[in-house]
């Protein structure tokens, strides 16, 4: 049942069905606006639903759907270099340029299958920021009963200007006028409707580790290309800015690697010390 959000009292419906079947029956439930379907069912529902989150499509997704074929490596066994120089000796060379063009254009405008039908590079980049990131922000505004709309739209544009950087909540604050306790509340917001997320510098201690040093990253960098209106012709002419859209790229392809539903910062961080840091 898809967009099941625009039915009054869809959750007490399926739980009466879904108990009567003694559990027999089973419903899959999806919705463009997924912070207003959590909102609904975390009580009604408890105990009788299972997420499953749908990332952007993966690099090889973009291919499929765009139908190029390409060889790409499945995966490097980083304990054999023999074996990885052999897959290299086999690897058709002639697809290199093609691999970075397309690349680029993934990275920019790539990550939604819906994309591919429009022609223009401002079609892309406004269905982007309307159809996606506006419904997400205009959802937060209405779940989570958000006051001061513009000033929660201004905190997400700041972060998504700051993806692969250190962040201090008290400094973004202070240079949008925004106290530290709503903009944490903000945070929170846009880390559970997926524009961004926060991994921490490496620590022993758990409890340390969200005290100190913390890093912001998105889901989907199409989100900064967007909001910049960068296409693939910026990538070499803006090297600044795309090594931090291409680190949050590397960090966005670990996640999904090694997370499989736990605590991401179990299995991922940054070490810094002074200027010095390995992500």
């Amino acid at each position: 049942m898809d967009e099941i959000q625009y039915i009054e009292n869809w959750q007490a419906v399926l739980k009466r069905y879904y108990d009567l079947s003694n559990k027999q029956i089973k419903f899959i439930v999806t919705g463009s606006q997924s912070v207003l379907l959590k909102g609904k069912y975390r009580e009604s529902l408890a105990g009788r639903v299972f997420d499953f989150y749908l990332p952007p499509l993966s690099f090889r997704e973009f291919l499929k759907i765009n139908r190029e074929e390409i060889k790409l490596f499945d995966k490097f066994d980083l304990y054999s270099m023999e074996k990885i120089f052999g897959d290299l000796s086999s690897y058709n060379t002639f697809f290199s340029q093609k691999i970075i063009a397309l690349a680029e254009e993934y990275i920019t405008v790539g990550q939604f299958p819906e994309i591919r039908k429009l022609n223009s590079l401002d079609q892309k980049h406004d269905y982007i920021l309307g159809s996606v990131v506006g419904k997400v922000l205009e959802d937060c505004v209405r779940v989570f009963n958000i006051d001061k709309v513009e000033e929660f739209k201004l905190v997400n544009g700041q972060l998504l200007d700051n993806i692969s950087s250190v962040f201090e909540l008290k400094n973004i604050g202070r240079e949008i006028g925004i106290s530290f306790l709503t903009l944490d509340k903000y945070l929170g917001f846009l880390k559970e409707s997926y524009l961004v997320e926060v991994l921490y510098k490496y620590h022993k201690s758990l409890i340390k580790r969200g005290r100190i040093l913390k890093k912001i990253y998105t889901p989907c960098v199409n989100f900064v290309c967007a909001k910049n209106h960068f296409g693939p012709e910026q990538v070499e002419k803006v090297p600044q800015v795309f090594g931090k859209i291409i680190e949050n790229v590397v960090y966005n392809i670990l996640s999904l690697k090694y997370a499989k539903g736990d605590d991401l910062n179990n299995f991922i961080s940054f070490w810094r010390q002074g200027q010095k840091e390995i992500d």
